[in-house]
């Protein structure tokens, strides 16, 4: 589902991201730009990856043991 949001997202006729500009008064050409392309595929990526990142980092915190909690308190 979440391929199939950001596919309809970044379409080029039907985007929503190329209505809202077209509705500001910019160019609707959002993936035509070298620099927006770059920036689309990087949001894209980052809002696939953070809740595996994330996991990992709770993962590592809850294998602290007790003992280095009481040392600093």
């Amino acid at each position: 589902m979440s391929t199939l949001a950001w596919l309809w997202l970044f379409d080029p006729s039907y985007s929503a991201f190329n209505w809202l500009l077209q509705a500001m008064g910019a160019n609707g050409a959002l993936l035509g730009d070298p620099y927006w392309a770059r920036f689309a595929v990087i949001l894209v990526n980052v809002w696939v990856g953070a809740p595996f990142f994330m996991i990992m980092y709770l993962a590592a915190l809850k294998s602290v043991p007790e003992q280095l909690y009481e040392a600093a308190r």
